[in-house]
């Protein structure tokens, strides 16, 4: 056959290149592994180690004799994956799962900081009774995938996984993919070398899972000044008590800007593949993470253009709500001021005799102060506008004040409609009053008869003043009762964390006040569905410190 003849030329061509052509084999030979990943012509291959020759690695790395199939802890502990773990989940690195671009094994370069390549996943239990638990004696990372997007018994929490999993959700694992870092020079969108790896990896797997989870870091594109920048952030602290400087906040500023860019550089190599993000807005309004999904079903045989990638949008979370200034500001600060005074001064006064006077001064000079703010107002609905953006009647909530509750209500302007409207105001999370102190009084002493009886006695009191315990949080789809039980769920799990525990009379007693208090909150047409969700909610050790850190302590 004639090399130049441009008849037997083209017989030979695949792609528009002879196969043995001198130019193909130039390209073959001589092209780098990022210019060949870029024109998408990389070979990719995965594989995960036969479970045998899994344990010979593990028994000839440790020492002693050698490793054998009859062996026990083979027969019993290994089956047609891997290693069974506490869980009966598996863990593959890439020391088992070795994957292979052009022949050359990328899974050795883990040591070379210049090319490191670190891929690691798990098979993970969902429909357990204790999905939450497992996930959290896994990693930090797991427990808050499995909180955010599952219920205890792996049920999906948030919409789009629903929908995904509406018609195939079976029994089978969570396929979490915990750890996906490329060599640097395959890191830019358009290098396929990612996309293809994820590819395979999914292939190996698509019998043995579910729903497969990533969350995306900006970590796994860092440049090697960004990390090395990132090591030394670690071990650079500011000591407490110190404020920043204007130059460090608008260095933070540059670099949160940075991460989210790198952080969605990442995301795009997984749509490529068919992974979504989960865009449902509780995930993305409260969550600091983003989650990417995808199911065996969706898992795309040929990856998508560079360009499609590109162009898949990515949700963000909403904007922070504008601060607080001006008029609505400065009733704020004194609603939460005179409030802290009006509860020390109840427990100080409580034995004198005329601390019911001493009180009512109390509520009569910030009465005073009150109108004095409100009088720089010149219309009626300026000054229900300063009122209801100060969010008074959260503050009062939140600190069980009835008397300043019904002094506010006295300085509402005409209709009296304008009541239930201020009573069921929304703050900027979403929060109505009751929802306020629904969640506040749920890490009260229950077991203090007296405190859990002012407490229900406070709830009562505000429903009937026009507090509507049939408001649904706008994104959580919680009502006042879910907001209490979302609390007591997380305080029982910090008394766990801890070790405190009441004694069986205790218990009862505990029970039947938080029974009690249930009934005050329920909704007209009974708990929702995102009420009873949260019952099925396991909280890890993690929480313990967030729920110190809830928004709802501003009041």
């Amino acid at each position: 056959m004639n090399e130049d003849n441009p008849r037997d030329t083209k017989r030979r061509k695949t792609n528009g290149v002879a196969n043995d052509h001198p130019s193909r084999r130039v390209l073959n030979s001589t092209m780098d592994g990022k210019e060949r990943s870029e024109f998408g012509l990389p070979e990719v291959k995965v594989k995960l180690l036969d479970p045998y020759e899994q344990y010979k690695m593990e028994k000839l790395g440790a020492g002693g004799k050698p490793p054998s199939r009859h062996d026990k802890e083979f027969r019993e502990e290994y089956d047609h994956l891997g290693r069974k773990l506490d869980f009966d989940d598996h863990s593959f690195h890439q020391e088992y799962l070795q994957v292979f671009v052009d022949g050359l094994p990328l899974h050795k370069n883990g040591l070379n900081s210049e090319s490191e390549f670190h891929l690691s996943v798990q098979l993970v239990p969902r429909r357990t009774g204790d999905f939450h638990g497992i996930c959290d004696g896994i990693s930090a990372d797991l427990a808050d995938v499995g909180l955010t997007l599952f219920t205890n018994n792996g049920h999906p929490r948030v919409e789009c996984l629903e929908n995904a999993l509406v018609n195939n959700d079976t029994r089978k694992p969570l396929l979490y993919i915990s750890f996906f870092t490329l060599p640097r020079h395959y890191r830019s969108t358009s290098s396929t070398v990612g996309a293809l790896i994820l590819k395979e990896v999914l292939k190996l797997f698509k019998d043995e899972y579910s729903v497969a989870i990533y969350i995306p870091s900006f970590r796994a594109q860092y440049d090697a000044e960004e990390e090395a920048e990132g090591r030394r952030e670690r071990h650079n602290h500011r000591p407490p008590g110190v404020e920043p400087t204007d130059e460090e906040i608008l260095a933070e500023k540059k670099r949160d800007e940075r991460y989210r860019e790198l952080t969605h550089l990442d995301m795009r190599q997984f749509f490529r593949v068919g992974f979504r993000q989960v865009d449902d807005a509780i995930v993305l309004s409260q969550n600091r993470n983003s989650y990417l999904f995808i199911t065996p079903q969706n898992a795309r045989e040929s990856i998508l253009t560079e360009q499609q990638a590109l162009d898949t949008p990515i949700a963000s979370p909403p904007p922070p709500p504008k601060p607080m200034i001006g008029l609505p500001k400065k009733l704020f600060s004194l609603m939460k001021e005179t409030c802290s005074l009006y509860t020390k001064s109840k427990q100080e006064f409580a034995a004198i005799p005329m601390a019911l006077s001493l009180l009512n001064d109390l509520v009569k000079s910030t009465s005073d102060a009150t109108k004095d703010l409100l009088s720089q107002c010149e219309t009626d609905e300026d000054r229900l506008g300063v009122i209801l953006d100060s969010h008074a009647f959260h503050v009062c909530a939140a600190n069980e004040n009835l008397s300043f509750i019904k002094m506010l209500l006295n300085l509402l302007p005409e209709p009296r409609t304008q009541n239930t409207m201020a009573m069921n105001h929304l703050d900027m999370d979403g929060f109505t009053p009751l929802m306020v102190c629904a969640r506040r009084i749920s890490g009260n002493d229950m077991a203090n008869r007296r405190v859990a009886q002012e407490s229900r006695i406070f709830l009562e009191s505000i429903i009937s003043l026009g507090a509507d315990k049939n408001v649904l949080h706008p994104q959580t789809g919680l009502s006042a009762l879910g907001c209490f039980r979302e609390g007591r769920e997380r305080e029982n799990a910090i008394k766990d964390i801890f070790g405190f525990f009441l004694g069986p009379q205790q218990e009862v007693h505990v029970g039947g006040e938080v029974s009690r208090i249930e009934t005050v909150l329920e909704p007209d047409a009974g708990p929702t569905g995102a009420d009873d969700a949260v019952l099925s909610q396991r909280f890890s050790n993690d929480f313990g410190q967030e729920l110190e850190e809830e928004d709802n302590d501003d009041y």
